[in-house]
């Protein structure tokens, strides 16, 4: 049986519902999973010892899935200490803990953010820091940055849609002339194409519950996302998993074919917003939803086998307990 500790957050985004399912997946094989809440102070005392200012439970931020949390751990050489990406600022203070350490890529972009040189100029890997830990990527964004760093002990660990989105996924229903956004993930470019686009509906996919998060999703008919994808974003899987066709642009995640394999004729730079190609092809897809949305069937069919795949990568780092 192992014991894994998880660094994390304390917040509700897709990379920490991420960890959860971990700690989930780790029970399930026989495991125990404890989460380190990285908030206020946090002491490394030694080569064994974690503790945090943070002394109350957020586990009930995910509660369908199993875990458990503690402000004060102590680490013996065959635990896993797993860290998210955007703890490598703090590294340092992480590498002389003796025990199996891991860096989980859950985004590439967030680990830099407000490091504006050359990501591979960064203390972590000039320093040779990375080569004290293992790391887990959550997508091939992050696979391909790391082979171009030269890090070592690389191992495949992406993260899955949840099931109400998989166990309510679209039926052939009459949809709106309705294009959905993130304003978090896009805050330019939907206005250039509200103004292109003066028939259309633009709707923020903000401040709703999962349930009417699923239920504005299966009434619409496009989803977009011209961010920066700094990994293998959820809401573009469930919007997919739902009904809509989704259109992106050519940065982070979004520029190869595995994190979202959907053709490129759906993907856009800038230069395609600005000009109106992205506008037309908005026109089309509203005019014959159908016959668009069934060009991405092949990407709907990768995101429900992407919990299996998840519980195999979790097997094959840690078997059963």
């Amino acid at each position: 049986m192992a014991n894994v500790y998880i660094l994390s957050p304390i917040a509700q985004t897709g990379g920490i519902e991420a960890i959860f399912q971990l700690s989930n997946n780790l029970y399930k094989l026989g495991h125990t999973c404890t989460i380190f809440p990285m908030k206020g102070k946090i002491e490394v005392n030694g080569t064994s010892a974690l503790i945090s200012e943070e002394k109350s439970s957020y586990s009930h931020l995910y509660t369908k899935y199993k875990s458990e949390w503690s402000s004060h751990i102590t680490l013996k050489e065959e635990d896993y200490l797993i860290i998210p990406e955007v703890y490598i600022k703090m590294s340092s203070n992480f590498k002389n803990l003796k025990c199996k350490k891991f860096i989980w890529w859950l985004s590439i972009d967030n680990a830099f953010a407000g490091f504006d040189k050359e990501w591979s100029k960064h203390s972590f890997f000039m320093d040779g820091t990375h080569y004290s830990f293992g790391h887990l990527y959550q997508s091939q964004y992050a696979l391909n940055f790391l082979e171009g760093v030269g890090a070592c002990d690389i191992f495949e660990l992406k993260c899955y849609i949840g099931e109400e989105f998989i166990k309510n996924s679209f039926t052939q229903n009459e949809r709106d002339d309705v294009i959905l956004y993130n304003p978090k993930k896009d805050s330019v470019y939907w206005e250039v194409l509200r103004h292109q686009c003066k028939d259309v509906l633009f709707t923020p996919l903000q401040g709703m519950t999962r349930e009417k998060m699923i239920e504005t999703i299966q009434s619409s008919k496009i989803y977009i996302d011209f961010g920066s994808h700094p990994g293998m974003d959820r809401i573009p899987r469930e919007a997919a998993l739902n009904g809509t066709v989704v259109l992106t642009g050519k940065r982070g995640s979004a520029i190869n074919s595995v994190d979202i394999p959907i053709p490129d004729f759906f993907k856009f730079d800038t230069r395609d917003i600005y000009n109106g190609r992205c506008a037309e092809t908005i026109n089309a897809i509203l005019k014959n939803h159908n016959k668009y949305l069934a060009m991405q069937d092949y990407y709907r069919r990768v995101i429900k086998m992407q919990e299996r795949a998840f519980e195999n990568a979790v097997f094959s780092l840690w078997g059963e307990g």
